[in-house]
């Protein structure tokens, strides 16, 4: 399929190791986690494949309990080798997507904005001669610091899915055609791993 249709990919499988909990499902001004960054993908995708791994049972469970989203369209996948690493999750979420142009999302950065979904797309649809696209900051020494999400088209989809597990997002990307944006979003390159981007981030972002 083609045409202006997105699926998006949500990265949910790995093990929190770096947390006390399951951070999956820590509440963030009253809603777990996970679903800051599901609602945002369910706004601008057609189509949403949520891949899990560490405690996968739990993870579908707090999907259909918590109703939150409406799961029509949404996919909670398993990847059994999560442990490979985060590039075996896309390869997942790839193999269960229906569309060529793929968000890729993680769970664990939940304060993206709608807005830069949105420009994601928009900038996207746009410039066709790239073959992927992502979000940055301007940094105080005149760099750019890239973020997250990525949006990518059907050749780099296709790439990635003839991958081993072994190798990353940024090594498959290297060899295609890509640009990035400037926007205002602290939330592209801030993730939850430990209690203190908790803290943290109700100084930033709250």
């Amino acid at each position: 399929m083609s045409g202006n249709h997105y699926s998006g990919i949500l990265l949910a499988a790995g093990n929190s190791s770096r947390m006390n909990k399951w951070k999956i499902e820590i509440e963030i001004q009253n809603v777990p986690l996970l679903f800051h960054s599901l609602q945002k993908l369910k706004t601008v995708c057609d189509e949403v494949i949520v891949v899990g791994g560490c405690n996968f049972d739990k993870l579908v469970e707090l999907i259909e309990r918590t109703k939150l989203v409406e799961t029509e369209n949404i996919k909670v996948i398993c990847n059994q080798q999560y442990q490979a690493g985060m590039f075996s999750s896309i390869k997942t979420g790839m193999k269960n997507s229906q569309y060529e142009n793929v968000f890729i999302a993680l769970a664990d950065m939940p304060f993206i904005s709608i807005e830069t979904y949105g420009l994601l797309k928009t900038k996207f649809e746009f410039e066709k001669q790239y073959d992927f696209i992502q979000p940055a900051m301007l940094l105080e020494n005149g760099r750019r610091k890239k973020g997250h999400p990525i949006l990518i088209n059907e050749k780099v989809k296709a790439a990635i899915n003839k991958e081993r597990d072994t190798t990353t997002l940024r090594d498959v990307l290297k060899v295609f055609s890509g640009n990035s944006f400037l926007c205002e979003d602290l939330g592209i390159n801030y993730d939850i791993d430990t209690e203190a981007d908790l803290l943290n981030a109700e100084k930033i972002f709250y």
